[in-house]
């Protein structure tokens, strides 16, 4: 990253894993670029399910490229999007990996998250406390999910 920056022209000295105001935000990089190949794949799926007639019949009648892409194409792509928002924000509360291979938790715990806490709490035979953890966590992204699902309802064309 600091050479991509560098070669910006922008200061490319950021100690994105050695700084604890840094870290998550490193960490969140590294998710966001592991995660956003499943998410395109996705959005290609979306994309390829929309029927080409749908573009064909509104640029015959005269629709524009911007208007065949907010009219036609975003709502079609919509259920889409509601599941790759919902398995990123489910991603975000169970990472591990990332932080994990990255930085161990450090620096002075400042990467440590809600599941690495779990491993580690499980690691040192606090069982039945590594057991809440993963239970809470379990309610809370079932919480999320079900707010997901009443709240942003997917619309069946």
């Amino acid at each position: 990253m600091n050479l991509a920056l560098g070669g910006l022209g922008l200061p490319g000295n950021t100690p994105w894993l050695s700084n604890v105001n840094w870290v998550m935000f490193g960490i969140a990089l590294s998710s966001l670029w592991w995660h956003v190949g499943i998410s395109m794949v996705l959005f290609l799926a979306g994309l390829q399910d929309i029927p080409p007639e749908l573009r064909e019949a509104a640029m015959i009648d005269g629709a524009g490229s911007w208007q065949i892409l907010l009219y036609i194409t975003l709502p079609l792509l919509r259920p889409v999007a509601i599941l790759v928002f919902t398995l990123a924000l489910i991603d975000a509360m169970k990472v591990f990996g990332q932080p994990w291979f990255m930085t161990n938790g450090g620096p002075a715990g400042a990467s440590t998250t809600v599941v690495y806490d779990l491993y580690l709490n499980f690691q040192s035979t606090q069982m039945g406390y590594a057991a809440a953890i993963g239970f809470l966590l379990l309610v809370i992204i079932l919480l999320v999910a079900l707010v997901r699902q009443f709240t942003l309802k997917e619309e069946v064309i």
